[in-house]
C-alpha cells in the first residue's frame, strides 16, 4: 500500500483498523520501507563545480615603516589562484581624513571583474 498508493504510516493504520486489525502507529511505521532522498549537493561539490565563478575580495589597509597608511584593494580568483587585480594608494597621516575614493575603488573592481561591470 505504501509503495502503490503513497500513503504515509497514519494512513495505512487508519486503513488497517478499519479492517479490524489491531496494530498500533509506530509498528506500521517501523516495517514501511524507507524513501531514499536524492544526494544533496555539499560543500565539496558546489566548490568544485563553481571553483570557476568565485572570487575573493579584500580591502585592508597596510601601516608603512615610515608612518604612511597604505589601503590595498585586491581581487583573487580561485580556479587558478592568482591575482586578478591589486591596487594601492598611500596616504600620509597628515592625509589621514581622506579615505580612498570611491572612483579609485570602482576603477579596480570593473578591472577584475569586467563581465560584471556590463
Amino acid at each position: 500500500m505504501a509503495a502503490a498508493n503513497m500513503w504515509g504510516a497514519p494512513r495505512i493504520h487508519g486503513e488497517l483498523l478499519k479492517l479490524g486489525i489491531q496494530i498500533s502507529e509506530a509498528t506500521v511505521s517501523k516495517y514501511m520501507p524507507r524513501r531514499r532522498k536524492p544526494p544533496s549537493q555539499t560543500w565539496r561539490s558546489f566548490l568544485e563545480n563553481h571553483v570557476s565563478d568565485l572570487v575573493s575580495v579584500d580591502f585592508f589597509t597596510v601601516p608603512t615603516v615610515v608612518f604612511n597608511i597604505m589601503f590595498v584593494f585586491v581581487v583573487l580568483a580561485h580556479d587558478r589562484r592568482r591575482i586578478l587585480a591589486h591596487q594601492r594608494d598611500e596616504q600620509s597621516l597628515r592625509g589621514l581624513d581622506r579615505e580612498p575614493d570611491r572612483a579609485s575603488v570602482s576603477v579596480g573592481d570593473r578591472a577584475a571583474l569586467p563581465a560584471a561591470g556590463s
